[in-house]
């Protein structure tokens, strides 16, 4: 018996190191195209998103206009996080500023390349401006994308993203204020400390500018 578990963990062993390979030469693979090689994958993709992006804004409001600005589409190459690899980020209308958003009609989509092909890793290519989702946003020279809520008050939820995957249900940093309480993961702070840890996460609100695509 002892023998026959020792075989059994010695592969699983094997297809975790495999795994790893695996993961570790995509992740060269990617890193070794030039950029603007990388951007050419995003063609198709992009063309895409400004289709399903404006089809379901007038499907889901009919009439409904916000201004000439809320219709363009925006794009940004940018490596989030810093693996060599340019994640394409698209926004329907709204703010060209990354780490701006109120979550009204998000539209802020992420998308980015792995083995060799495209794979979306935030879809809100699904716009509805009458509907109240979670804002997103992301911060230059930060790989934490923040999709809090508004509320009328600091709500924020910082995921950590690494290696093409956005995780949304762990590693996930926790902020929220009033007038009166501050808190971090659950945890009572002073406003002093609040303020600081969420300019660090933040990188005091820099952000990235978006291009116009069409």
């Amino acid at each position: 018996m002892n023998k026959r578990i020792k075989k059994i963990y010695g592969i699983l062993l094997v297809l975790v190191m495999l795994c790893g390979v695996v993961c570790a030469d995509s992740v060269i693979a990617n890193a070794a195209m030039s950029k603007s090689v990388q951007h050419k994958f995003y063609t198709n993709t992009m063309k895409t998103y400004a289709k399903k992006a404006r089809a379901s804004y007038k499907r889901n409001a009919p009439g409904y206009d916000l201004g000439s600005s809320v219709k363009k589409v925006l794009y940004l190459y940018v490596d989030i996080d810093k693996n060599g690899t340019d994640e394409l980020i698209m926004r329907y209308g709204g703010s060209r500023n990354t780490a701006v958003g109120t979550g009204y009609g998000e539209s802020t989509t992420i998308y980015t390349i792995k083995n060799g092909k495209v794979v979306t890793v935030l879809d809100h290519s699904n716009v509805n401006p009458l509907r109240h989702d979670n804002f997103v946003h992301i911060f230059k020279n930060r790989s934490r994308i923040d999709m809090g809520l508004s509320h009328g008050y600091d709500d924020h939820t910082f995921c950590k993203y690494s290696n093409g995957k956005l995780y949304t249900n762990s590693n996930t940093i926790w902020m929220t204020a009033t007038t009166s309480s501050w808190r971090y993961n659950q945890k009572s702070i002073s406003r002093s400390t609040y303020q600081a840890k969420y300019k660090s996460l933040t990188n005091n609100g820099k952000g990235y500018t978006m291009k116009v695509y069409e």
